[in-house]
């Protein structure tokens, strides 16, 4: 029986080097296809622009503001150590690029409050908590690993990588400008060596 979205955490299995939690997935048995072409509009509709999303003092902001810039959708939760890590890294890299990158986090924290305090003064938008859109995004990219990034271009709706996170750790100073031209952010040489990363 596949867990809720209020009882991931207890579901939830962290490894012991703290690099990852693994969350419970839609079902026991299968995993979602992962969709190709346009994916906000998939996740938020054909008309995006009406979704509404929250700023991290809970101003509502319109989906449709994100147009032009590459967006992090971030799964994460308070209650996961590598989140709690990871997140000001991601917090730092927004504040940076704000004119062309934004992070949309996507909750997997056990209530509102959790949320709330998790995502305080971090700068990034997030998917109302009780909102069904929340746990359907999850299901949808297929993301049974926290801390996830997946990398979207906003303009064209597309998924440029579900690897954000290692680009953010890996090139902090040139992953903006690779996604920007498409690019993963970071080479798989790269990734697999643990070598510093160039621009792709």
């Amino acid at each position: 029986m596949a867990a809720s979205a209020s009882d991931q955490s207890a579901a939830a299995v962290c490894d012991a080097d703290g690099v990852c939690c693994i969350v419970p997935q839609a079902t026991d048995l299968e995993q979602p296809s992962k969709p190709a072409g346009a994916i906000l509009p998939l996740l938020f509709g054909d008309d995006y622009s009406t979704t509404i999303l929250k700023d991290d003092a809970g101003v509502q902001q319109s989906a449709g503001a994100l147009g032009g810039k590459i967006v992090g959708l971030y799964f994460s939760a308070s209650w996961c150590p590598p989140c709690r890590k990871f997140s000001p890294e991601l917090s730092k890299l927004r504040a940076a690029h704000s004119a062309d990158f934004a992070v949309v986090f996507v909750s997997c924290d056990r209530s509102e409050a959790e949320m709330k305090s998790f995502i305080a003064v971090k700068g990034f938008l997030h998917i109302p908590f009780h909102s069904a859109a929340r746990r359907a995004i999850q299901e949808k990219l297929g993301v049974s690993m926290l801390p996830t990034l997946v990398i979207v271009d906003a303009t064209s709706g597309k998924v440029l990588t579900d690897w954000g996170r290692a680009a953010v750790t890996r090139n902090p100073k040139g992953c903006v400008k690779s996604w920007k031209a498409g690019g993963n952010g970071c080479s798989w040489v790269q990734l697999l060596t643990g070598g510093g990363c160039s621009v792709q």
